[in-house]
């Protein structure tokens, strides 16, 4: 058992050097930035800022954008993965022939150094075929060189189609459709640790009866095989999963049987997750099969880095920095798709324009930090208390906007009503002087207050005007304006 568990054992290969990831970033953000120069000088030039053929310059913005970013994701892939990868390929097709390739300094320079050594173990200095005394005959070795040419072949497979995709959904569902099939596995999972590194969460999962309640599990870092395999940083491999004690059967909803393996996956050295593998069999791994769904795992890794990273750029390009939540150029771009469909199907559609109450004298009085800080509060605020249909943007300043799908005049007003009181009972305490906070809210709605999307905009901005005229503090629908509707509404509360 002693000698197993050391053959078993992972040796770990430190990646020195500029990652592939990073070179990869770096080329898309130059890309990007290149791109949004030109883009500005031609808008001041060529004048694109407003609408060209009918289309919102907004929208032609967002286009370009996404496909000056895919393009040099794939352009870069191309030149810091695929061509090197293609060294590989040629190498092992050759094993020990003329055009030796260099030893690299990232991921894909270690998959290379690996080759090397793959192919020294077959073949001398002088290209003859080392046999062991066990394989008699040429047959054999034969067999044995194919076999690892095989695997390559595999790992170059594998990589190319994990790669083909930067979205971390799709590339999850990949997973999960590839490497089961691929390496004749009963049950298969991947978990992802938190930012903080506290936890891991199951985010995708083949095999188990339930798919549902697995991916809504979570492990303690430590916790039981998986847990320790991401603290330690080390492969463990269960060949009979039953009698070990750390295995947790996935918290009794998966009564395991048979042989386990949780690898961890790495970026630059520091491990975000791992990958577990089930065989029915004990004892159903054997050190090949061990040996090259480690190679896998180190694809597995840099794929998903790949996807959250694109995940993070696009994030970074719809969402407000201050407050977390969505942009003005994202509710713009939400707002033209909900027009369409609305007034395709009918459907009625509100809009709630929202204002914090005297917001210039707080910041004026208490300064830029605590104003932040009531900008922040506001949009935890609304973003709590609204659908998850429902989109909350930070419109610009201290105004937000609150887009409400199928939801009719009436409805928005109680909904409009509950943000109002929600903020209005909140007393600001990190100042001298505690301050009470609330917010004005102007509200349209498609079909009775506007027949175009502009107006839907244009006629909330009106309502809050007209809310801060009447007093602050209030709800003001357009159809109201000029009625004694406005009149009942509460007065403002005095700090």
């Amino acid at each position: 058992m002693g000698r197993r568990k050391r053959a078993h054992k992972e040796r770990e290969v430190k990646v020195g050097g500029v990652s592939v990831v990073v070179k990869i970033s770096l080329f898309t953000a130059v890309s990007y930035l290149s791109f949004l120069l030109i883009y500005q000088v031609l808008s001041s030039v060529v004048g694109i800022n407003g609408r060209v053929f009918d289309i919102n310059g907004e929208v032609i913005f967002d286009l370009m954008s996404a496909i000056v970013i895919a393009a040099s994701l794939l352009i870069g892939s191309h030149i810091f993965i695929w061509r090197r990868v293609k060294e590989i390929a040629d190498r092992i097709s050759r094993l020990g022939g003329q055009g030796a390739v260099q030893d690299k300094d990232d991921e894909i320079g270690v998959l290379i150094a690996a080759a090397k050594r793959l192919a020294s173990k077959r073949w001398g200095q002088s290209g003859a075929i080392r046999q062991s005394p066990k394989e008699e005959g040429r047959g054999i070795a034969k067999d044995r060189i194919e076999a690892e040419k095989e695997e390559i072949s595999l790992l170059y497979e594998i990589g190319k189609y994990l790669n083909s995709t930067m979205e971390i959904k799709e590339l999850y569902d990949k997973l999960i459709e590839l490497l089961p099939a691929k390496f004749n596995l009963d049950k298969f999972a991947i978990l992802v640790a938190d930012e903080k590194k506290e936890f891991l969460s199951v985010e995708a999962a083949y095999g188990f009866t339930n798919i549902g309640r697995i991916c809504d599990l979570a492990f303690r870092m430590g916790e039981g095989v998986s847990g320790e395999a991401a603290l330690k940083g080390e492969m463990i491999y269960l060949p009979d999963a039953e009698k070990d004690s750390r295995f947790l059967h996935y918290r009794g909803e998966a009564l395991e049987k048979g042989s386990f393996i949780s690898i961890p996956l790495k970026y630059k050295g520091e491990t975000f997750g791992v990958m577990n593998c089930s065989r029915a069999a004990k004892h159903g791994f054997s050190e090949d099969d061990i040996r090259l769904l480690v190679l896998v795992a180190n694809e597995v890794a840099l794929a998903v880095q790949n996807a959250r990273l694109y995940t993070r750029m696009k994030e970074l390009s719809v969402r407000d920095e201050l407050t977390g939540l969505y942009n003005r150029r994202h509710f713009q771009h939400v707002l033209q798709m909900e027009w369409k469909r609305v007034t395709r199907f009918k459907r009625p559609l509100s809009l709630l324009m929202i204002d914090i109450d005297h917001f210039k004298e707080f910041n004026d009085t208490f300064g830029h930090r605590h104003g932040d800080k009531v900008l922040r509060h506001i949009a935890t605020t609304l973003a709590k208390n609204l659908r998850e249909v429902d989109l909350v943007a930070r419109f610009g300043g201290e105004e937000f906007v609150v887009l409400l799908p199928d939801t009719d005049k009436n409805g928005a007003i109680v909904v409009a009503e509950k943000l109002r009181r929600l903020v209005e009972g909140t007393r600001f305490d990190d100042v001298s002087n505690p301050h009470y906070l609330s917010i004005s809210i102007g509200l349209s709605n498609f079909p009775e207050d506007a027949r175009e999307m502009d107006d839907l905009i244009d006629h909330a901005d009106i309502a809050l005007y007209e809310a801060k005229d009447a007093g602050r503090n209030r709800v003001v629908v357009y159809s109201d304006i000029g009625s004694d509707e406005i009149e009942e509404n509460p007065p403002i509360i005095t700090n």
